[in-house]
């Protein structure tokens, strides 16, 4: 049987003057086997290309997650006894000294929140400064994050100063509500 002039098939074979040739039940208009092994085909392909680009966005996301320039330490809880006088008296329950230090350092420039707060070193500044830029300006290596549920606050305790401050609005409060409270060093 010829199919064209160019082509002609032999067995289940389509042989053209090329002397290549291709299984006739791909090109067999009504094959529905052929249609079934080209969607199946189709099908796969796609699933396939989906899973590979979804693990890549995956893995993209969890690289870019926060966490990767910090050394992140145990949380503490706070409770601030806030007296009549200017100075204000942190207790820090926390089996670490480091942690009760940093905090109480803090606390003599700000009036901190009660509840837990996550103390973090910045190991290395410019993933640091990649991961939140446009948040933190200018961290180094050895500077202190203080993660409150409602502010971040970065600390040099180099140089004994707050660096930068960033306030989350919490539900049913304005944006233009938040106040910071400090103390002159």
């Amino acid at each position: 049987m010829k199919i064209g002039q160019l082509c002609y098939t032999t067995n289940r074979y389509l042989t053209c003057l090329y002397g290549t040739g291709m299984p006739i039940a791909f090109l067999k208009k009504n094959n529905q086997s052929s249609l079934v092994v080209i969607i199946l085909l189709s099908l796969s392909t796609v699933t396939f290309a989906g899973v590979f680009f979804l693990t890549v966005y995956f893995f993209d996301f969890c690289r870019s997650l926060p966490g990767q320039g910090l050394s992140a330490l145990p949380a503490v809880t706070l409770d601030n006894n806030q007296e009549s006088g200017d100075e204000q008296k942190v207790e820090v329950t926390s089996g670490d000294p480091s942690i009760a230090q940093v905090v109480k350092q803090v606390s003599k420039h700000l009036a901190l929140p009660d509840g837990e707060v996550l103390v973090a070193t910045v190991l290395d500044p410019e993933t640091f400064g990649r991961e939140h830029a446009g948040f933190f300006v200018s961290p180094k290596k050895g500077d202190k994050v203080l993660v409150y549920a409602d502010r971040v606050i970065l600390y040099d305790p180099d140089r004994d100063r707050l660096l930068d401050i960033i306030h989350a609005a919490l539900p049913g409060q304005a944006a233009g509500d938040r106040s910071v409270s400090t103390t002159s060093p």
